[in-house]
């Protein structure tokens, strides 16, 4: 792993079927990454150590990774299961040196090679899961961003079912001596967005993916602005400083089921915008519907405002006008700043024809 506060993820591509195709797949891709493997890392080419619990190990001395085979599995654990007269018993003792040697995996900082793991561009080290787990952000980046070297397990192939294709991520999060559970996302992959990754034109793809994670990111500040004024007594701060800590805290809780919300859904809203033949219409018609729940959320604040008269309506009022402004100016998502002008000229000129 990249030290002892990370994880060690795996993602690849489950294709349609049963769990026995993923399988063959992964020891397919796995066979023809060996040569490159051994190379590039330093493992053995033939006969490196393999299965590492086999071998006697006295709790000091440690594998050199050209030692290793390319496929080997670790144990950090000296433990033997024993038969005893009561049935089966583990005996566990401690170890003064890891079974594989620390400055060399220091060195790695968990970019061992295998055929899984994203590794960070920049600091060449493996991908840390942490405990909120693939949110879509993160899962954007990995699919169809340009900061992390995309595992093989990972890349789709012009054998790779056309229907039912699905990328999967996985980790256990935690920290040193803990975790922070078993993390899982599945995103289903549409054959078109299959077609582009087989013939790697992901700019699109990472470009709608981007401004769709802009886009969350835009409605999600709007929202916490208005419940921020709706918790403040209708009052307008302007600068966020000046906005007080339990507000700001309270207003973040009444808004985060939002963007959960949005994570749920991000993907496959993202394919059918992929698919449509009108992309410009169904990415106004996502931002109308995010608004919508946005607003939802919103209103369903009202009881935690003021709860006097005066003071009750003015805050609702405030903060559905806020809402409201930031959804028709330009700084926030310009495209529906135009659809809600177009709207309104579109009612004007009714009215003066009534």
């Amino acid at each position: 792993m990249n030290g002892g506060y990370s994880s060690r993820p795996g993602i690849g591509i489950d294709p349609s079927g049963t769990p026995g195709g993923r399988w063959r797949r992964d020891v397919g891709i796995a066979l023809a990454n060996r040569r490159q493997m051994y190379e590039r890392f330093g493992y053995r080419s033939e006969d490196g150590a393999a299965l590492l619990w086999l071998a006697p190990w006295d709790g000091r001395s440690s594998y050199s990774m050209s030692e290793l085979d390319p496929f080997f599995i670790e144990i950090s654990r000296r433990i033997r299961l024993i038969e005893v007269d009561e049935g089966i018993r583990a005996v566990h003792t401690p170890t003064k040196q890891p079974r594989i040697a620390k400055a060399e995996l220091d060195a790695r900082k968990g970019n061992t090679g295998d055929i899984w793991t994203p590794v960070e561009l920049s600091e060449a080290k493996a991908l840390t899961v942490k405990q909120s787990g693939f949110p879509y952000r993160l899962m954007s980046e990995l699919l169809f961003g340009s900061s992390y070297q995309k595992p093989p397990a990972q890349a789709a192939s012009p054998t790779d079912d056309r229907q039912g294709m699905t990328v999967v991520a996985r980790a256990i999060a935690g920290g040193n001596c803990t975790t922070a559970g078993y993390h899982e996302r599945r995103i289903p992959i549409s054959p078109r967005v299959r077609g582009m990754l087989v013939r790697q034109e992901t700019d699109l793809l990472a470009r709608i993916a981007s401004e769709r994670v802009d886009a969350v990111a835009r409605i999600h500040s709007l929202l916490r602005r208005a419940l921020e004024v709706l918790l403040d007594n209708g009052k307008e701060r302007g600068r966020q400083e000046n906005i007080p800590d339990g507000v700001r805290e309270q207003a973040g809780r009444y808004a985060k089921p939002f963007e959960h919300a949005e994570d749920l859904r991000f993907f496959d809203a993202l394919n059918e915008e992929i698919d449509s033949g009108d992309r410009e219409q169904t990415r106004l018609a996502w931002y109308l519907s995010m608004a919508e729940r946005a607003r939802a959320i919103l209103t369903a604040a009202f009881d935690a405002g003021p709860r006097s008269g005066e003071q009750r309506y003015r805050a609702r009022t405030a903060a559905l006008n806020r809402f409201e402004a930031g959804l028709r100016s330009d700084k926030v998502l310009p495209t529906l700043a135009d659809h809600y002008r177009r709207k309104q000229r579109e009612q004007e000129i009714a009215d003066d024809t009534a």
